[in-house]
């Protein structure tokens, strides 16, 4: 086994850049084994990511209604929906545009309300899918931690300070958990949130 003199001159030459990227492929190790939920994250960003990119059409929509009366949101609609219309012909889908409006006109509430449930729903699926796959990163990282220890031996609690070790254990570790649950999350769901009202600012508003 390598001397602590070895190892530390060896943490010496290794480049903190080197370290901070074996260190994140470790950790995306750990987090690729929950593909399952891992998808259904991403997924809830994307349905999130949309649903807070619709509030600002809606928006409009109820406005125009409140304003200039029953039918008047249809006149809104039409030419959005028109603009949409590709992403319909791409599935294969024929679909009345005219109708289309006219329903979403009759049924605004109930569309504001669907488009706030998905947003809701989204979020919820984001933290519990997020924190499950946290969770049992920091489990795997500490068994693996614990593994390592117990393959040294005893000598290892005489011939190192083993307090800054045990602190990385119980507490350094849960900042894994936290940024997997809250940091990353928020960095791909709001990156994904400006792309989509990006998309919708340019669906809306073409000359700027």
């Amino acid at each position: 086994p390598r001397s602590a003199a070895h190892r530390v001159v060896h943490r010496k030459a290794s480049s903190p850049r080197l370290a901070f990227v074996n260190t994140a492929w470790r950790l995306l190790d750990l987090v690729l084994v929950h593909r399952t939920m891992l998808v259904l994250a991403i997924l809830s960003m994307v349905g999130l990511a949309i649903a807070t990119g619709c509030y600002p059409l809606l928006v409009d929509l109820v406005m125009t209604r409140l304003v200039a009366g029953s039918h008047a949101s249809a006149d809104v609609a039409l030419p959005l929906l028109g603009k949409v219309n590709v992403l319909f012909d791409g599935l294969g889908l024929s679909v009345d545009l005219l109708a289309l409006s006219h329903w979403i006109d009759a049924h605004l509430a109930l569309v504001f309300g669907a488009v706030v449930g998905v947003k809701t729903v989204s979020q919820a699926v984001r933290f519990y899918a997020m924190g499950f796959i946290a969770q049992r990163a920091v489990q795997d990282l500490r068994s693996k931690l614990f593994a390592a220890i117990v393959r040294q031996g005893h000598t290892l609690v005489r011939r190192e300070n083993t307090g800054p070790l045990v602190a990385r254990l119980v507490s350094d570790i849960d900042h894994v958990e936290r940024a997997a649950t809250y940091a990353a999350p928020m960095l791909i769901g709001d990156g994904l949130r400006v792309l989509v009202l990006a998309g919708m600012c340019a669906l809306q508003y073409p000359r700027l």
